[in-house]
């Protein structure tokens, strides 16, 4: 409870201060001047006409296709500069054809497997619009079950058997299947193993008013807590449950602390209410120490705290932070130089505000 009450007070008092701090006015103003809608406009009289020059829009899309063309139809997207020519002195010259390939591998992943220019189209847009972008680097271990059948031939494969399934005497089919082997009849046995589908970094964008994070930081980096508001269904969470992700009373606790999930077996709509149910969940990246003696580490927590729908909070899981690297897994793309105090800069909306 006490670490549940510290998140969810810190992510108010964010969000608090974005909005004393005007923050979030800023960017509902730079989205509607972007989308050509004005205030109304009572000069020289209160039916005077409002025509809207599409100034922002035009300047935000230039630069925003100018930077799609710049990092992404160049080649090589990403040089990699090779050692001097002298640095091997039995063959000078051969890093310069190794560091060619490894600029064509990783062209060929960030376009094939990593998905860079997909995940960076909402960050690059709202860096040009608003003055700042986020994304985050995760990575995705993905694996899905595949089935195969693995064949024993009589008394040759009765070891093999034997190795490749030890507990065979507790089960009562395995142990008609030895007695098989050991007439010298064949077994086929069906398997299942999880195969691995992706095994790569994920860059995605996070939207601006979704990143709870200090305005008055200097970086992401240095900042003591982040939390990305993201959005999970009832039977997301159960997923999350079963993949020993989250916390196996998760589901208990929200029923039980949420009436309205708690319903009669032989209900459908109402059992299934809580699979359906879109859950506001905060993704929170913190230093904290339970000791004070002792200094700050680094914790990834997961917690739902549905401020809109006003469901009592739960922690769903916490634990240290993964990474082996030690940073914040968070980019900043900003297109300007810092003009104010603090994490945020000027977008393209708020230079040519006065103009349009």
């Amino acid at each position: 409870e006490e670490i549940l009450d510290l998140i969810t007070n810190e992510i108010e008092a964010i969000i608090q201060e974005r909005g004393d701090s005007g923050l979030e006015e800023e960017w509902r103003e730079n989205q509607d001047q972007y989308d050509g809608i004005l205030p109304p406009k009572d000069y020289p009289s209160e039916k005077s006409s409002n025509f809207n020059f599409p100034i922002t829009a035009d300047v935000v899309d230039t630069l925003f296709a100018q930077t799609e063309r710049e990092m992404f139809f160049n080649t090589p997207i990403i040089g990699v500069e090779p050692a001097p020519f002298e640095a091997h002195e039995e063959e000078p010259g051969i890093d310069v054809e190794i560091s060619e390939k490894k600029e064509q591998f990783i062209d060929f992943k960030s376009t094939n497997d990593v998905p860079v220019k997909s995940g960076a189209e909402m960050g690059r847009f709202q860096a040009c619009l608003h003055g700042d972008g986020f994304m985050r680097l995760s990575w995705l271990y993905k694996t899905e079950p595949q089935y195969d059948e693995e064949k024993y031939e009589g008394l040759k494969d009765l070891e093999r058997f034997k190795k490749n399934y030890p507990d065979w005497e507790d089960s009562t089919e395995m142990k008609k299947r030895v007695g098989r082997l050991e007439k010298d009849k064949t077994v086929n046995v069906e398997v299942e193993y999880d195969a691995i589908v992706h095994n790569d970094p994920i860059p995605e964008s996070v939207d601006i008013y979704d990143l709870i994070v200090h305005p008055m930081v200097k970086d992401l980096q240095s900042a003591q807590f982040i939390a990305e508001r993201q959005s999970m269904t009832g039977d997301e969470i159960i997923r999350e449950i079963d993949n020993k992700f989250f916390r196996k009373e998760v589901i208990d606790e929200i029923k039980n602390n949420n009436p309205e999930f708690q319903s009669n077996q032989d209900d459908e709509k109402s059992s299934n209410k809580f699979h359906n149910t879109d859950f506001e969940i905060f993704r929170v990246s913190l230093k904290h120490s339970f000791d004070p003696d002792k200094p700050q580490k680094r914790y990834l927590a997961f917690v739902l705290y549905d401020r809109e729908k006003g469901l009592k909070k739960c922690l769903l899981q916490m634990f240290y932070y993964p990474w082996w690297h030690n940073r914040w897994d968070y980019m900043h793309i900003y297109i300007a130089p810092k003009r104010r105090k603090g994490l945020y800069h000027d977008g393209l909306a708020m230079m040519v505000r006065d103009p349009q």
